[in-house]
């Protein structure tokens, strides 16, 4: 199946079979100590009766006494059964491991990285402000949510709801083009529009305001330019809301050393 649960259990049970190196260790070691073991039982139960011709029953306790003692049972079931039970609990937690291997290693991490959308923020993009250089706010929007309106991208879908919020009615857009990864480029009643990143438009030979750049990376918020016939008409900031367990969670690390 192709469903997210399905990809989920097909992983732990990947992560199962994927067996550590102290996993790999007790096998080994259990295939050659187990012969060792049933041949040296033998030994103390068959020798002492045929050899010196004594008692077989108290020799044959001793080679089963040798058998229980000697047994490996605490080492080949319980390695294994902790790396099950260590998978299960993050499981549970939402955290998915790839192999048993990596538990083994997870106390010589020293660096955690995260992605930030969606994972420390909410993945909820949303119009911060609008900064315009020769039209009003209302239309900036207007048309930069016109061109967005057609594509997927997270950032194209923020303006758009910010555009409905807005109550604007969007243009009809003609010789629609994404550039993917950077922005869009179309045609409204007869003029030329570019909507998209800093580098977007820089590509296109526009002047852009380098100033506003300080300010929207000091705000956290990603710039979003709207430029037609070589000049920037304006810029939208677009920002993601923090989750409000993104701080303790950072701290809590730092308090551990990362």
């Amino acid at each position: 199946s192709n469903t997210v649960v399905a990809k989920i259990a097909e992983s732990i049970k990947f992560a199962q079979q994927n067996k550590s190196d102290s996993e790999r260790f007790i096998e080994k070691f259990a295939k050659y100590y187990t012969p060792i073991i049933l041949i040296s039982a033998l030994f103390v139960m068959i020798v002492p009766t045929v050899v010196f011709n004594l008692d077989f029953n108290v020799w044959f306790y001793r080679g089963l006494i040798l058998l229980v003692v000697s047994c490996p049972c605490a080492l080949t079931l319980s390695t294994p059964l902790a790396n099950i039970a260590a998978l299960t609990k993050l499981a549970k937690e939402g955290i998915l491991v790839k192999g048993n291997k990596f538990i083994e290693i997870a106390k010589n991490i020293e660096l955690i990285a995260f992605d930030k959308t969606g994972t420390l923020t909410e993945g909820n993009l949303k119009v911060f402000n609008i900064i315009n250089y020769s039209s009003n706010n209302q239309e900036i929007i207007k048309i930069a949510a016109s061109l967005e309106n057609l594509s997927e991208h997270p950032i194209g879908k923020a303006i758009v709801y910010q555009a409905k919020q807005m109550q604007l009615p969007l243009y009809t857009v003609e010789n629609f083009k994404i550039t993917k990864g950077k922005g869009i480029k179309g045609v409204i009643q007869g003029e030329v529009y570019y909507v998209g990143s800093k580098n977007y438009l820089e590509e296109l030979k526009f002047d852009l305001p380098d100033d506003i750049f300080e300010e929207t990376e000091l705000s956290g918020t990603i710039p979003i330019l709207l430029g037609n016939n070589k000049s920037i008409m304006g810029i939208i900031t677009i920002r993601d809301v923090l989750r409000v367990s993104a701080p303790l969670l950072v701290d809590g690390l730092k308090k551990r050393g990362y």
